[in-house]
Order: C-alpha cells, then structure tokens, then sequence
C-alpha cells in the first residue's frame, strides 16, 4: 500500500474531526490498509500532514505527545476550496457507482452501463451487491415521490436546460397558476423531492421549481425572444445557490447559533450540516458543544431543529427562539 494512501486516508480523517497522534496513526493504518509502520513513519506522516498548505492542520503537545487536528472552522474553508473531495473508501465508492449505473436496466444505454459494470466487477474483484439501486436511494424519513406521470416533463426540462431555451412557466396551484418567463439551469434533489434551479426575470435571481407543480411549459412569442434574450443571466452555481437557503427555501442571511446536548455531541462532530457550519468548544470538555450557521430562518431549519428533540437549543437569534417555540407549541 502506497505512502500516498496513506496520507490521504489520515487526511479524511482529520477532515471527519478526528485528533492524531503517532500511536493512533499506527492503528487507523493497521485497521484501514493492514498495513504495518513503526512510530518514527507515523512521526514523519505527521510533519507531512503539518506541512500540506491547503489542510491548516493545528497542534497540541500533551507530555511528550503531538496531537494533530484541523479546526472545524478551517474545516469548512477546505471544503468550499475543494468541492469534490478523494473519498475516504474508493472500494464503497465503486459499488455506489455500481448501483446507480444499474438503474439504467431497461434504457437504451443499458449495453454501456453493463461493460462499465464489468470492469468495476474486475476492480473490486467480486459481484456481491453491496448496494443495490433500491438501498442507495431509500428515502423512508422523507417519503419519496412518484414522478413517472411527470416523465414528459422531466424529459421536456432535460432539453431546456441542454438548450438554455427561455420558458414561460405556469407553476403551483391548477386553479390560480403563477405565471413567469424563466430559464432552466439545473436538477436537485432535496428530502424526495425533484426540483430544478431557474432564473425567473421578474425576481431577477435564481429560484426553486419543484417539478411536480410544473403544471405548464410554453415556447415565448418571437417578440418576447428576441426582449429576453438582450438581459443577461447570471451564471448559475449550485454553491451559490445554497449558500442562501437551508433546504429549498431562501431569505435574508442571520447568524445562527445553537447549543449541542453532551449527549449528541458526537452527531456533529463528524456532519456537516450545511457549509457555513462552524463548531465552536468541539475540543473543550468543559464546555457544551456549540455550533453557527449562516442561513435564512426557514422552515426547513425550524423544523430540523424540532427534529433533535430538545438535543439542539437555540442560543441566537431571538427570532429564531420564538419560531420554535411557535411551531413546538402547535405540535403539542
């Protein structure tokens, strides 16, 4: 096993929260990879680790221990700078890859997919089913939506997008529709749901369509072309997009603080809830657990604090208090 995996490995998990030292090198290697190296190796992976720019990586010295971490502030800044991080099992990751390439059975692309199978079949060296297509996406918690009667459309969205072909939407209730000219950018997903990101002039920034209530999507008059097409559209990015929203709905950022029960502390330490997330006395054992976020007091988050069950507590802001408070009240 190579010294390159080797760091690598230790670097995910000092990106999971976790605190190094030679002793503990030497076992996470001997558990990962089988692999066996004497302390004076895990003091030299240590000053490489120290030395990796973009990591950060801080230290202790307890006795005569170095103990190595990354904060959970620069944590998150390694995450908005490397968007796509080497999985920490590139074995699990083949599999997952294998289960999403067999959902295409059926497709006309199915031939391909089954020889990319193949050759992920001779890597891993074996054909058990770690994950199937149904256990990848199970989605029980949130429910999932049926949306073969909405093929047409998604279809339909699929050609507009690769176009970049302007629209005029008709959205929401059959009843009293919302009528807009909007440009299609790019699908998401989020708790079940199928959305797509669209720039809607009228707003003049980038919004969330669930698909489902997509009720119509026309061609614009060649006059209402030829108007649209002189505004310029902003370049979408789906970070940006998030940056604002906590969930799907968007709104003025506030600072949000909240205090971690002794109890959970170990479900945040290694999640990042969103990428503003910063966790604050992660390494203090005289203090609880705290953690900030920088999101819009959307009912999506009201609702995901409600979900800790009185684990999570709101410190700041007020208003933030109040709206718990509001919905625990109406649960009861």
């Amino acid at each position: 096993m190579s010294k390159i995996q080797h760091i690598i490995h230790l670097r995910d998990c000092l990106m999971a929260g976790q605190r190094l030292d030679s002793n503990n090198i030497i076992e996470l290697l001997k558990d990962e990879f089988d692999a066996k190296i004497d302390k004076r190796t895990a003091q030299r992976y240590i000053s490489e680790l120290k030395n990796m720019e973009d990591l950060y990586v801080e230290e202790n010295i307890e006795g005569k221990k170095i103990i190595i971490y990354i904060s959970g502030e620069n944590r998150r800044s390694f995450r908005e700078t490397n968007p796509l991080p080497n999985p920490g099992n590139y074995l699990l990751s083949l599999n997952v890859l294998k289960a999403h390439l067999k959902s295409f059975a059926g497709t006309k692309i199915e031939k391909n997919t089954n020889e990319l199978i193949s050759e992920i079949e001779k890597v891993t060296k074996n054909k058990t089913e770690i994950f199937t297509s149904k256990s990848l996406f199970w989605n029980q918690n949130h429910g999932s939506y049926d949306y073969s009667p909405h093929a047409k459309t998604i279809d339909h969205i699929t050609d507009l997008i690769t176009q970049q072909k302007l629209q005029y939407v008709s959205y929401g209730d059959a009843h009293k529709p919302n009528g807009f000219v909007a440009q299609l950018c790019e699908f998401f997903t989020y708790n079940g749901t199928l959305y797509v990101a669209a720039y809607v002039f009228k707003h003049k920034h980038h919004i969330a369509l669930a698909v489902q209530n997509i009720l119509k999507l026309t061609d614009l008059s060649k006059e209402d072309q030829d108007h649209y097409s002189n505004i310029n559209v902003p370049l979408f990015s789906f970070e940006e997009f998030k940056r604002y929203r906590f969930g799907v709905h968007e709104g003025e950022i506030k600072k949000v603080r909240l205090e971690v029960s002794k109890e959970h502390k170990h479900y945040f330490l290694n999640r990042n809830f969103h990428d503003s997330q910063i966790n604050l006395y992660e390494n203090d054992p005289g203090r609880q657990m705290q953690i900030t976020l920088e999101v819009p007091l959307s009912p999506e988050l009201v609702s995901w604090i409600l979900s800790w069950g009185g684990e999570l507590q709101v410190v700041s802001p007020k208003e933030l208090k109040e709206m718990v408070a509001e919905k625990a009240r109406r649960l009861v």
